[in-house]
């Protein structure tokens, strides 16, 4: 089996289908990572070595944002994501040490605001944000 999809499960654990496979295309992933799901009910998915975040509806239909680089609204290797009820999406980007906060915007878009900047973290650091307001 691919390891580069996201395998979607019932409650119970089985197998319904996955999404995507190896590649740098559309619906595609190289070293899937973090997901989260937000207050639209869309999947929210880290495609880390493709530098990006991949968003998905329930009935197929995407949105990319993202790519390679160190400016606001670009990640080098993006690893995990957060979706909050009202509508921002934080993303840890790796090697670009910070976590970048989005808003969804009408036509969804996500346009970027100011990036969160936090401090680089040293391996022995644990640090976690709540979303839970």
């Amino acid at each position: 089996m691919d390891t580069n999809c996201v395998q979607v499960f019932t409650s119970d654990g089985q197998y319904l289908y996955s999404i995507g496979d190896s590649g740098h295309n559309d619906r595609q992933f190289k070293d899937p990572r973090g997901l989260a799901v937000d207050h639209e009910d869309h999947l929210l998915v880290c495609d880390s070595d493709n530098h990006r975040v991949q968003v998905f509806t329930e009935d197929g239909r995407f949105v990319t944002f993202g790519c390679h680089g160190k400016e606001e609204g670009e990640f080098d290797r993006p690893q995990d994501v957060a979706a909050t009820k009202d509508g921002r999406i934080y993303v840890t980007d790796y090697f670009n040490n910070k976590v970048q906060a989005f808003e969804i915007t009408q036509p969804r878009r996500y346009a970027s605001s100011l990036p969160l900047m936090l401090p680089a973290l040293s391996e022995s650091t644990l640090c976690s944000v709540n979303t839970n307001q």
